[in-house]
């Protein structure tokens, strides 16, 4: 292998822990000579794989003709770099260098395992410079947040040879079904019976939107559905942007105790025996509460992931979404910050294997309409919402909305309706529900 004498070694890096020269020139060597084998290790490298400049310039050049659909060895790469001008790689003529970078005799399994060494020592080099670098923000949180998307990108892999076949896949397949019918994985319940019942629980990797007009109620149901995954026992996470944490705690305790919120409010339910009970008990549950009125997405990937770790995080829920701070306002529309935002939230769905609630706002149309039901196109800045949504439930009564009879002469003030508007792989539907206004409770 020949080694390019004009690169300056960088302070912190030790040979074959943080880089390895002949393991480099070995892979490179081997992605030439074996056809069609780049496409396969593509999605395991990168260029800041490979410590020596000359040898991420080879690289890059073969990543640039198979994105191309050219064809890959020794003499089309050599003409590659002197169609662009390039002589000499690491001060050695184009073609010497190529010739020396080391041995071709490799199966494809030893290949797939050098490059995995190098996506280690590339991390490896990168948590050097992290650690050395110093902090990138004077604010903490922020900074952590960006070490945290440094580190995960260094060790992140991408790889184009992860196709399971049909057997694997059955056999997964096989798997949840018998889970399903032992009843080990119906989900987290929405806590109405008819929709758990027609579609099951909400799953891992799924985001799943609940809208609603301000005070109709969409809090108080994320409270109820947080409320009874903790005590089925899953961990949950509720992010509060709008109220603080004793609110939504508050209005848990008032769905326990039974309690009207108001007396809870007002500290005049202190004589009701029922409440010290309901207090001890939500106090033993697997609640958790942020209430930090200003995060963006990354603030809350942060603060899920350090959750999951600590806690196992079976649930998270956001309240709500409209309020999640964009992380770049300058260069984009507010449509497209909703959608990072909406993105981010159905990825982190799938990274932790969770479902994600996000609450949202709808906007003013419905209200302009005779029958006041809301639909997808009410949400705001709906695009990318109802595109990166797995479910989608709106939270609508009539008695807000100044309806307040229904068609029989019926008061509306106890009625409200969930409009199931997208369930993917399940059943969309119109549940009616009832709404105990006293203690926030929808059944």
């Amino acid at each position: 292998m020949i080694t390019p004498s004009q690169h300056k070694r960088i302070a912190g890096f030790q040979p074959h822990t943080h880089y390895d020269t002949q393991l480099e020139g070995n892979v490179l060597a081997a992605l030439i000579a074996t056809d069609g084998v780049f496409g396969s290790m593509h999605g395991l490298l990168t260029e800041d794989c490979f410590y020596y400049p000359a040898n991420k310039q080879v690289y890059n050049a073969m990543a640039t003709m198979w994105q191309q659909g050219r064809a890959i060895d020794m003499l089309l790469v050599s003409q590659h770099f002197y169609a662009g001008g390039i002589a000499t790689l690491g001060g050695i003529a184009t073609m010497h260098y190529l010739l020396g970078l080391g041995d071709t005799g490799c199966n494809h399994a030893h290949l797939q395992d050098w490059c995995l060494t190098l996506r280690d020592m590339a991390a490896r080099r990168t948590l050097v410079q992290l650690t050395s670098s110093g902090l990138p923000s004077n604010d903490i949180l922020e900074a952590a947040t960006a070490l945290q998307q440094s580190i995960a990108r260094a060790i992140d892999i991408h790889t184009a040879d992860d196709w399971a076949n049909a057997n694997a896949t059955m056999q997964q397949l096989s798997r949840h079904m018998q889970d399903a019918q032992q009843q080990k994985d119906n989900g987290i319940s929405t806590t109405i019976a008819d929709v758990d019942e027609m579609n099951g629980g909400m799953r891992g990797g799924q985001l799943v939107v609940i809208g609603a007009r301000p005070s109709v109620g969409k809090s108080a149901l994320a409270g109820s559905i947080a409320l009874a995954a903790a005590k089925a026992g899953h961990s949950v996470g509720f992010l509060s942007l709008e109220m603080p944490a004793r609110d939504v705690l508050q209005r848990m305790l008032a769905i326990e105790s039974d309690i009207a919120f108001s007396l809870l409010d007002r500290g005049r339910a202190h004589d009701d025996n029922k409440l010290p009970d309901a207090m001890a008990r939500i106090a033993a549950l697997p609640l958790h509460f942020s209430d930090t009125g200003s995060v963006t997405i990354h603030d809350i990937r942060a603060k899920a992931q350090q959750l999951h770790r600590t806690q196992g995080l079976a649930l998270l829920i956001v309240d709500y979404l409209q309020l999640v701070e964009e992380v770049d306002t300058k260069t984009r529309s507010r449509e497209q910050g909703v959608s990072q935002i909406s993105r981010g939230l159905k990825s982190l769905a799938m990274e932790l294997d969770i479902p994600v609630i996000a609450l949202s706002q709808l906007n003013r149309e419905s209200e302009h309409r005779t029958n006041k039901r809301p639909t997808l196109a009410d949400l705001r800045e709906s695009g990318a919402i109802e595109q990166d949504a797995d479910i989608v439930m709106l939270l609508h009564r009539d008695h807000r909305s100044g309806i307040l009879h229904d068609a029989t002469g019926n008061s509306t003030h106890d009625q409200a309706d969930l409009f199931i508007c997208k369930w993917r792989n399940g059943i969309t539907q119109d549940v009616k529900l009832h709404f105990d206004g006293p203690v926030m409770r929808f059944s």
